[in-house]
């Protein structure tokens, strides 16, 4: 009788003798260098995780995402964001009908996400600089597979509250570091703004639009655990991050903050009380700040915005959109093209950014509509209406399943999303990797209210004492009320 051969890595042998290979070289690493020999320790753990557990993987590294530039972060992000794709793809075999499920439930979706990277990528055609469209390109080419490996990663309640909680617990990471660094600088920072906290994201306004969201995020999570230590955790990292807005001392952060709060009154129709009460306690924590440091209450109200220059940046995008309507000057292409602008009627104040040392366009839809053209940003408001869409459906599925905690997280990350969105008007994060994880939510959280519906329609086994329980009867299934109701929320 034939024997089926077994595979080498399923014996204790190679599985051993790698590992010991392993900790030889990492040994060795730590006595040459200990910062390299950390790095690959944690390198391994974390592969064995990601391969053990990838929605963890995948949680861990969205939390590392929001204080990437660091320099002792270094490669981490981009190697833990390769490993997660590598794992996704390794597991895409046994989940292969899930996937499909959820791809196929968004296709306007996926079609406005693959024209808005085609047409990106056409634009080179037409551009002064060629190699600028491909490295800006191949940005969003990594946001769509990280949206593709979140929507169809995140297939459980659980699995949406650990990310989430990760969301929050990398802002409070990265507003801690840069308290650190305000007190005790330890030249962290990738710019000297002065006493303006600029975190583990390396700017303040990028830091901000990082936390505008996780701050949501956090809300919601609070209105949805029950565990009264996990609450008053969350609470707390709400108070520190709510605190970390107003350090950084972003006006387009704090515009962002009240567009949230205003969506969230409008969202959250049934828990208005404890929305206003959340938005008062945010506001009584940024005013303690700017009462400790008056400078930067003085930044903020101040009308005049000397150094920034985003007026003459946006005033220069329009000239650029007039001039190319439909196809844009090309992706990324923008800083190249300013200098040619500035001549025109009309005072800029702030020439050297544009002509000296050229800036993005400061806005991202704008950006898109002087690079790319109305095509272009027309593809990206539908990547972006679908997402919204998505979220929408998701939350009036889990209303009609009576799922109260999980409709309050779709309702948050909703929230979170159009704070993201609204912070995208004032800095250049296309392709910025924490909106896609957010906006990739949407599909993700319908595909959980679509299982949740499945086992709504499966009958149970009749208990001993229901009326009309026979041997190897079945009980009546759950009601079809809220299942039939969740199938309309899912078309």
């Amino acid at each position: 009788m034939a024997t089926r051969p077994v595979p080498l890595l399923s014996t204790p042998g190679p599985i051993a003798a790698g590992g010991t290979l392993v900790a030889m070289l990492i040994g060795v690493l730590m006595a040459a260098s200990p910062a390299y020999g950390v790095g690959l320790l944690l390198a391994v753990c974390y592969v064995a995780l990601v391969l053990v557990n990838l929605p963890l993987g995948l949680a861990i590294w969205v939390s590392v995402t929001l204080f990437e530039r660091l320099p002792f972060v270094w490669v981490g992000p981009t190697a833990a964001a390769l490993m997660v794709l590598l794992a996704w793809a390794g597991t895409l075999r046994t989940r292969r009908t899930y996937v499909a499920q959820v791809l196929g439930r968004h296709r306007l979706l996926l079609a406005s996400l693959g024209c808005l990277l085609v047409w990106m990528s056409v634009t080179a055609m037409w551009a002064e600089d060629q190699v600028r469209v491909a490295t800006e390109t191949g940005k969003w080419f990594v946001a769509a597979i990280i949206l593709v490996v979140v929507a169809t990663t995140v297939a459980r309640p659980s699995h949406l509250r650990l990310l989430l909680a990760a969301f929050v617990v990398g802002a409070v990471v990265s507003v801690g570091l840069g308290l650190v660094d305000l007190v005790i600088p330890y030249d962290f920072a990738l710019e000297d703004e002065g006493d303006r906290l600029k975190g583990g994201g390396g700017d303040s306004n990028y830091l901000a639009a990082g936390l505008v969201s996780a701050l949501v995020l956090a809300g919601g999570l609070a209105g949805a655990i029950s565990a009264p230590p996990l609450r008053w955790g969350v609470c707390v990292a709400a108070v520190a991050v709510a605190g970390g807005i107003a350090a950084t001392q972003s006006r387009g952060g704090l515009i962002a903050l009240g567009v949230t709060a205003v969506a969230a009154i409008v969202v959250f129709r049934q828990r208005r009380p404890q929305v206003i009460a959340f938005t008062l306690v945010v506001a009584i924590t940024g005013a303690a700040w700017f009462t400790a440091s008056p400078t930067a209450w003085n930044r903020i109200v101040t009308t005049e915005l000397e150094g920034t220059g985003r007026a003459d940046l946006w005033t220069v995008g329009w000239r650029m959109f007039r001039d190319h309507p439909v196809a844009g000057v090309g992706m990324h292409n923008y800083s190249i093209r300013a200098g040619d602008y500035v001549r025109e009627p009309g005072t800029l104040e702030s020439v050297e950014l544009i002509a000296d040392r050229p800036h993005e366009p400061h806005n991202v839809f704008l950006g898109l509509l002087a690079e790319t053209g109305i095509v272009g940003l027309l593809l990206y408001l539908m990547l972006v209406l679908a997402c919204l869409a998505a979220m929408r459906r998701s939350i009036r599925a889990f209303e009609a399943l009576g799922e109260h905690d999980l409709t309050d997280l779709s309702r948050a990350v909703l929230v979170a999303t159009i704070g993201a969105l609204t912070a995208s008007v004032f800095i250049p994060n296309g392709g910025d990797k924490r909106l896609f994880v957010l906006m990739a939510l949407g599909p993700a959280m319908l595909g959980i209210a679509a299982g949740w519906t499945q086992r709504q329609e499966i009958p149970r086994p009749r208990k001993a004492g229901d009326q009309g329980a026979g041997p190897g009867s079945f009980g009546p299934a759950r009601s079809s009320r809220p299942a039939a109701r969740v199938g309309e929320s899912l078309r």
